[in-house]
């Protein structure tokens, strides 16, 4: 998020639910910053992956289930809240 011009009022102000997934092993964006995003948005959750990359489906395709029930308006059980 540090590369947005956000203020901190600009993060508080967001009320949508947000769903963060990061694979472990992502060398294009590293996973604290995937950590970083749930922490920081008020109405996130982080879906880890553990041993994924960037492109966390094609390693891991059964998180395409946690994704369509997120679209649902249900938070996946393998999310957290940080």
């Amino acid at each position: 998020m540090s590369r947005f011009d956000l203020t901190a009022s600009d993060v508080d102000g967001l009320r949508h639910p947000v769903l963060t997934i990061h694979g472990t092993k992502d060398r294009n964006a590293p996973y604290g910053a995937g950590l970083e995003w749930a922490r920081s948005l008020p109405n996130a959750r982080l879906l880890t992956v553990v041993g994924a990359a960037h492109q966390v489906w094609v390693d891991r395709p059964e998180v395409l289930a946690a994704i369509r029930e997120f679209f649902k308006g249900i938070w996946p059980v393998e999310a957290k809240s940080l």
